[in-house]
């Protein structure tokens, strides 16, 4: 018994000995368990059909040809009979352009218009967009939709038809145009606006250099034509042409079935109206000259009109104050406040999060807590919102986006807030008008004129094509980097060591002989007029491109390859005085000049790309009537055949994930068919 009882004693003693001392716990956890994630640089490419959202998901690999294209990855691949390209001949052709920007929504190239001696009489902006329909074998006119678009003409279409697709391409290029200029002047201009704002809180600062402000008053004003200068048209004068081609759309709407003279007579009424310096009252109804025709005037419409009055009235207050002041290198705060007024009610800005009216200037925390905000995020934000007050006034700049759309002026510039300088720092200057507040013609407001006079047309097929156009999306995680061009052929997954399957082929196109006739110097002749222009996703010219028949060319028997090269141009304005229905109108034409430099990668460079999202540009490609002659092509048929690769890459340095079986991927590549006819 003894034995037990010690044995006892033992046991409760080593129980009693493991909690000698307690330990503080009740949630315990692992450390120091090193971990590293890898990164993925890259640069992807889909075919643009109008999904603003393109995805990437499982199983996109293993989808049909033309299905797969419109997801992310790193080719785009247009050999597909479902594309239609190899039903495409090329034949004389100019891109039609207002202001720098393609007429989208209606004519996209310009096409000559013969007499029956043979001679051409005009050059009219009639050549539209159709999408191939793989039943019929067609490509069907379609002015909105994106993707792989035939560009040609569809000879049904009498006057009035093609007149409202044009207009309704004005209304958005102008609109456009208008919006640019605003964003241009502060973008060039904004360090003013910017020193105002900031300098407004500084109880120090007394006097402002003005001088960037007058300079964008002139952008926005515009300048009148002078003998040897063009006019330079203002905000205002862009609202002024929107309005004047809605009034034509409308009115082929609302006056079907007119013979092409009837109708001119109206377009040329509505035109003569709205261009004799002074714009027409659309506070009623208008009424078109002599024609008998009235317009029904809707009330977004007389919105619109009434926003166009305010921002020019703005403009012209704006001047004035500006020309008052007498020392614009030293104006007062004051005087500095009460001109950007009429641009920007300054106490309404919200700045890096900050509503500015919150601010009290004698508050010397809040001031230094926004100063410091500005400073420690690197950046400074200033947003134009609506004035939240009833009947107050939101500004220039606001009032302009309602009819345009928002704004985002991005630049870099020295910053000074509260004595602390710092150079060279991001900023942006952008409106935030919702989309119920916007009035823009042709938008859930104020849409297009109906019924659209071009469903009445006999055939929707287009019978004779001039051209096309590839829609591209991409989309990187690379901050501030660019789209370039990739001329030479690179790996679309990694530098080094890629394996040949994931090989590009560079920007290039290639032709074969197709007339007996033809010689490989004929071939590489033609190719000189072939034309590549890169347009934003708003139909903005941001590149032009052709052929580089000099310098690095493969050239075989019977078939020539020549990289597509960057180069500079000009806007030539084309007449088409004489032509049917345009009365004195006229188109924009570009003037292909010298290639630009490659650099050492064999890139150049497209255009800028936001981090992680998308952006669409479109590659429009034809033969250059402008400098094509018979001579140069064959006298069959078809004077050659080929096919287009465009090979794009980032100025950024992307390092893929490691992948043993491809060894990743940062260019991209898309191939299309194109055919070159005889003019």
């Amino acid at each position: 018994m003894a034995a037990v009882a010690m044995l006892l004693v033992a046991f409760f003693m080593v129980i009693s000995s493991s909690y000698a001392w307690f330990t503080l716990s009740t949630a315990p956890e692992v450390t120091g368990i090193y971990t590293a994630v890898g990164a993925n640089g890259n640069l992807e490419i889909a075919l643009y059909t109008g999904n603003d959202n393109i995805g990437s998901n499982v199983g996109d690999s293993n989808l049909g040809a033309i299905e797969k294209n419109k997801t992310w990855g790193n080719i785009v691949d247009l050999s597909n009979e479902g594309y239609g390209l190899n039903n495409i001949a090329l034949y004389p052709s100019v891109l039609a352009l207002d202001n720098g920007s393609l007429l989208a929504g209606g004519g996209i190239l310009g096409t000559p218009t013969c007499g029956n001696d043979g001679r051409i009489k005009s050059v009219n902006a009639d050549g539209v967009a159709g999408i191939y329909n793989i039943t019929t074998k067609n490509f069907d006119r379609n002015s909105t939709a994106k993707g792989v678009r035939a560009i040609g003409t569809v000879s049904s279409m009498s006057q009035q038809q093609l007149d409202w697709g044009n207009a309704v391409s004005k209304v958005s290029s102008s609109l456009n145009s208008a919006r640019v200029t605003a964003e241009t002047s502060l973008t060039a201009n904004g360090q003013a606006l910017i020193d105002i704002i900031l300098g407004s809180l500084d109880e120090e600062k007394t006097s402002f250099d003005i001088t960037a402000v007058g300079n964008m008053l002139t952008a926005l004003a515009g300048t009148p034509a002078t003998q040897g200068t063009a006019a330079v048209l203002g905000v205002a004068d862009h609202l002024e042409e929107a309005m004047k081609y809605y009034l034509i759309a409308a009115a082929a709407a609302a006056v079907p079935n007119k013979s092409d003279t009837e109708f001119v007579a109206i377009k040329n009424a509505i035109i003569n109206d709205c261009d004799d310096g002074s714009f027409p009252d659309l506070s009623a109804d208008f009424v078109v000259g002599e024609t008998g025709v009235t317009v029904t005037v809707p009330d977004a419409l007389k919105t619109v009109y009434n926003s166009y009055l305010k921002i020019k009235s703005d403009i012209d207050a704006a001047v004035t104050a500006y020309n008052d002041v007498d020392n614009k290198e030293a104006a007062t705060q004051d005087e500095a406040v009460a001109i950007l007024g009429h641009l920007v009610v300054v106490n309404n800005v919200i700045v890096n999060g900050t509503p500015k009216s919150n601010i009290i200037m004698s508050d010397k925390d809040a001031v230094s807590n926004l100063a410091g905000s500005i400073i420690a995020e690197g950046a400074v934000i200033v947003e134009i919102p609506k004035a939240t007050a009833e009947n107050a006034e939101s500004g220039l700049f606001f009032n302009i986006a309602q009819l345009t759309n928002n704004m985002n002026a991005s630049f870099r510039a020295d910053v000074t807030a509260m004595g602390i300088t710092v150079s060279d720092m991001p900023i942006s200057i952008k409106t935030t008008v919702a989309d119920a507040d916007k009035y823009i013609l042709g938008g859930a407001k104020l849409p297009l004129p109906q019924p659209d006079p071009r469903e009445g047309a006999v055939d929707e097929k287009l019978s004779n094509f001039y051209g096309y156009a590839i829609d591209l999306a991409f989309r990187t995680n690379a901050a501030s980097s660019n789209l370039m061009l990739q001329t030479t052929p690179a790996n679309r997954i990694y530098s080094e060591n890629g394996v040949s399957e994931t090989m590009g082929k560079g920007s290039t196109m290639t032709f074969n002989v197709t007339d007996t006739k033809f010689t490989v110097d004929n071939i590489l002749n033609l190719m000189g007029h072939i034309r590549i222009v890169f347009t934003d996703a708003n139909g903005k010219v941001i590149a032009a491109a052709r052929l580089d028949t000099n310098n690095n060319v493969e050239t075989t028997g019977t078939s020539a390859t020549a990289q597509v090269k960057l180069c500079e141009y000009t806007l030539t304005t084309l007449d088409r005085d004489g032509a049917a229905g345009t009365g004195t109108e006229t188109i924009q034409i570009i003037s292909f000049g010298e290639i630009k430099t490659v650099n050492e990668k064999g890139q150049m460079e497209l255009c800028a790309l936001t981090q992680n999202q998308q952006t669409a540009i479109s590659a429009y490609v034809y033969l250059d009537g402008e400098t094509v002659e018979s001579r140069d092509v064959g006298t069959e048929d078809l004077s050659m055949t080929g096919t287009l690769n465009l090979q794009f890459s980032s100025d950024a340095t992307l390092k893929a994930m490691p992948y043993a079986d491809l060894q990743g991927q940062t260019e991209t590549t898309t191939t299309s068919t194109t055919t070159a006819d005889n003019g």
